[in-house]
């Protein structure tokens, strides 16, 4: 274990199990939208809002409507929980989060990972 994942590892003691909330697309590997303690609908807007012109940059839609567990918009993007908390994605490798791309073909570079996610 690296000292950097030992001191993020150190941080999340003591503090509420969060979630995390990811961005999907068939074309693309799953992007970060954040973690949070909701692991609601709740959760996913209190996560998604402030990046909303974020998401609006990468999707290029503007409308989002709400399914059973996720968040979907027209233009085939997912939001929804990874399925994930915060311990599992910094010990098994974070995804690339939303505010480091700044476009779609920064993706490219990536593999996609069998399962989709």
């Amino acid at each position: 274990m690296t000292p950097e994942l030992e001191a993020k590892l150190t941080r999340l003691q003591n503090r509420a199990t969060r979630y995390e909330v990811t961005a999907t697309h068939m074309s693309y590997p799953s992007i970060l939208i954040g973690y949070t303690p909701l692991k609601s609908r709740s959760g996913l807007l209190v996560v998604l809002a402030p990046l909303a012109d974020d998401i609006l940059n990468l999707t290029g839609c503007d409308q989002i409507r709400l399914e059973r567990k996720c968040l979907v918009n027209s233009t085939g993007w997912t939001f929804r929980f990874s399925g994930r908390t915060q311990r599992d994605a910094y010990v098994n490798g974070e995804r690339p989060f939303i505010k480091a791309i700044q476009s779609l073909e920064d993706l490219y570079g990536r593999t996609r990972r069998p399962n989709g996610y």
